[in-house]
């Protein structure tokens, strides 16, 4: 079954960190990932502010960038998820950026997988949506 990947996934895929393995081997099944366009300048713009601060990753970086679109089956378009999102983010009361990732998890009937603690606990709260949100390490034990 298809699941939503966040820009964190893809982050820590391309960063070496404690969730580094997770991400890889999720993002390394390709098949079934999907994404609102939203990813690539949200990754690209936590790629760039790690290169200002860790120069030693400028190629890791440039590689994260280029390869980050074939990490997906699909990249959806946001405009059409909009509505929903600002929707989503006024009842959780959380930024609407990440709120498109889970509107695309609901519009498609999938679940959404993150490393993002805060925003599971927060879609915890709504009945209608506790089980749409999973970390990834929950994820990949299932």
């Amino acid at each position: 079954m298809p699941v939503v990947v966040d820009a964190s996934i893809a982050y820590h895929r391309t960063i070496p960190t404690d969730h580094t393995a997770a991400a890889v081997s999720l993002l390394s099944k390709k098949v079934g990932l999907i994404a609102p366009d939203l990813i690539i300048p949200e990754v690209s713009n936590a790629l760039f502010t790690t290169a200002n601060c860790t120069p030693e990753y400028a190629q890791r970086i440039m590689d994260g960038i280029e390869f980050l679109p074939r990490w997906f089956s699909e990249i959806a378009p946001t405009s059409p998820l909009r509505f929903q999102a600002l929707r989503l983010a006024s009842e959780l009361r959380h930024p609407v950026s990440d709120c498109f990732y889970l509107a695309l998890a609901v519009q498609r009937g999938v679940r959404m997988i993150t490393l993002d603690t805060h925003f599971i606990r927060k879609v915890e709260q709504n009945p209608a949506l506790a089980d749409t949100v999973l970390h990834i390490d929950e994820h990949l034990r299932a």
